[in-house]
């Protein structure tokens, strides 16, 4: 009996903490400001620039944590950005139309994934989501980074430009 009160006061510790970090993770969603997305009905997967990733394609595409757990070992060819979400956050909602302009505007430039936090738990828990909307931007050589929260737009594309693309202010890369 004990146990059980063990578990559920765990679950629930756990499903509070998901949820507060979803409503501002570090603050960046009330400041952005961005007006709320209006839910759309979702696209059939081919007509979408970003593509959703199950923990078994994130393995086989991006980095398998499984046998490298201690040493980043991108798999990708080209920059990328994943984005770890759920669908009952509003932040992550807000995240996705900008994600897709992204996507259509770096076409073959850059990868853009979305990993369902509770679809994929073992993925979420491999890198200790603790907050979503959590972005982790990849470049194509050197270290990943992540970033928490919603990012405007105009932040989007400095951070894709100047940590991904590495172009420089003065345009060069």
């Amino acid at each position: 009996m004990a146990l059980s009160n063990h578990i559920l006061l765990a679950a629930l510790a756990l499903a509070m903490a998901t949820l507060a970090g979803c409503k501002g993770g570090d603050g960046k969603a009330r400041a952005a400001k961005q007006p709320a997305a209006v839910e759309a009905k979702a696209a059939p997967a081919d007509t979408s620039a970003v593509r959703h990733l199950t923990t078994a394609e994130f393995v086989d595409m991006v980095y398998d944590f499984r046998a490298n757990p201690d040493e980043w070992v991108y798999k990708g060819d080209k920059p990328a950005i994943v984005d770890f979400y759920a669908t009952w956050c509003p932040p992550c909602k807000q995240l996705s139309p900008l994600l897709e302009k992204l996507a259509a505007e770096h076409s073959g430039a850059i990868n853009i994934y979305k990993v369902d936090i509770d679809e994929e738990p073992e993925l979420a828990a491999a890198f200790g989501i603790s907050s979503i909307p959590m972005l982790l931007w990849i470049p194509a050589e050197g270290k990943p980074f992540v970033t928490m929260g919603l990012m405007p737009k105009p932040e989007l594309d400095k951070t894709v430009a100047e940590r991904l693309l590495k172009v420089s202010r003065n345009g060069d890369s």
